[in-house]
């Protein structure tokens, strides 16, 4: 089960979501959104450093990803931040095409980065919306889609393709069991939460973060 945690800025802040078992952080590079990672902040001591695993409460585990989040945006701005912040997934959430997507990883790698992922996201309403990502099954690596009038049960059903994905929109105490247990597509691999444990000054309430991962880890043992 994935735990991703997308929107997070401030460097404390970062820190403390790192360590809270989650897997993924999103850095959002949307300069028109509250969340946008400034340029100043430095990937370096943020964040575990990038071993193969590292060590949290004693048990060695995989290294928290990072995910550059973007939204048509140039070519060579997604190149520039994935070396800069030496990222582990793009995710993409616009009007990006296959071709673009395609070009922008064979620009990448192996020339830039060793390997990098593509997350492609959709906001879904409903089974059309999923359907699209049908156009990037082979890809993308990973899709995201946020429900927005659609249940998550719908979404995960009415997917067909292979390739893995996360769920996300709304997602807090109140939903996760709900969501969890009504899943059954073998291609559902986790969660992504945006702004749903946010404190009034837009970073992320660790405490209650917490222990939502250690509700869920629980229940999908």
């Amino acid at each position: 089960m994935i735990i991703k945690v997308c929107g997070v800025w401030d460097a404390e802040n970062i820190r403390q979501v790192a360590a809270a078992d989650v897997d993924m952080l999103g850095f959002v590079f949307d300069k028109d959104d509250p969340h946008y990672v400034k340029s100043e902040l430095s990937y370096a001591g943020i964040i575990p450093d990038r071993a193969d695993t590292d060590v949290r409460d004693g048990v060695e585990r995989d290294r928290v990803a990072t995910a550059g989040v973007f939204a048509d945006e140039m070519p060579q701005t997604v190149i520039t931040q994935v070396y800069n912040y030496r990222l582990d997934y793009v995710q993409f959430g616009g009007g990006e095409s296959r071709i673009y997507i395609d070009n922008l990883r064979r620009t990448l790698v192996p020339d830039i980065v060793a390997q990098v992922k593509i997350i492609k996201a959709f906001t879904v309403e409903n089974a059309a919306d999923v359907a699209r990502a049908a156009d990037f099954e082979g890809a993308a690596d990973m899709f995201l889609f946020t429900a927005k009038g659609a249940a998550w049960r719908d979404i995960a059903a009415a997917y067909k393709g292979s390739t893995p994905f996360l769920l996300g929109g709304g997602i807090n105490f109140d939903s996760a069991e709900r969501l969890l247990d009504g899943i059954d597509n073998p291609h559902f691999a986790g969660i992504n939460i945006s702004g749903e444990f946010d404190l009034p000054d837009g970073t992320v309430d660790t405490e209650r973060l917490q222990r939502f991962v250690e509700a869920v880890r629980r229940s999908t043992l």
